[in-house]
């Protein structure tokens, strides 16, 4: 018996804004090239656009353009971003890399769909308690590529988690202990 790569909806889906989009998203930043800030500059314009083409027919349904990586969340830029999903030319704003404070700040501008934080077993900081504790902790996945054959196995290794796995999963704590 032969199956077809699994689709992003096999993981679920997650309300996010107006839109509910499948929990395995996209992020396009890899198709800029190895740095983060590549230009903007593709650094295989062919390849770029097959892995965006594959990635909807694997049905993703959201796909993660954000050029701010690396960066602390600024009250301009954030401003800026705002007025553009004033003028309908974004949909929906998200943060990344931020402290409550900043959730608070953002959302004082406009308002905020998602935060993305390092989010793991071991990459917790303890910041990051906090922000679990003021946002809901079951953001979507949006790995990065820019190999069409990375992208569906990153879609075929999405995971199900009941509230069970995720509890057992949250009392795991490798942090060093004072």
């Amino acid at each position: 018996m032969t199956s077809g790569p699994i689709p992003a909806a096999a993981a679920g889906t997650w309300k996010l804004g107006d839109l509910t989009v499948n929990r395995v998203g996209f992020g396009a930043m890899r198709l800029t090239g190895s740095a983060p800030f590549h230009h903007g500059t593709p650094s295989d314009r062919k390849r770029s656009v097959s892995v965006l083409r594959r990635a909807v027919e694997l049905g993703v349904n959201h796909i993660d353009t954000a050029a701010f990586y690396f960066s602390q969340l600024r009250s301009a830029l954030f401003g800026a971003l705002a007025e553009l999903r004033e003028a309908g030319l974004i949909r929906h704003l998200g943060v990344s890399g931020v402290t409550v404070g900043q959730i608070a700040q953002a959302q004082a501008i406009a308002p905020v769909v998602c935060v993305q934080n390092r989010y793991g077993i071991g990459q917790r900081e303890a910041s990051d308690d906090d922000v679990a504790a003021a946002w809901d902790e079951r953001g979507i996945a949006i790995p990065g590529t820019g190999d069409p054959v990375h992208l569906a196995e990153n879609v075929a290794g999405a995971l199900r988690l009941s509230p069970d796995d995720r509890a057992r999963l949250n009392s795991i704590d490798q942090r060093p202990q004072p």
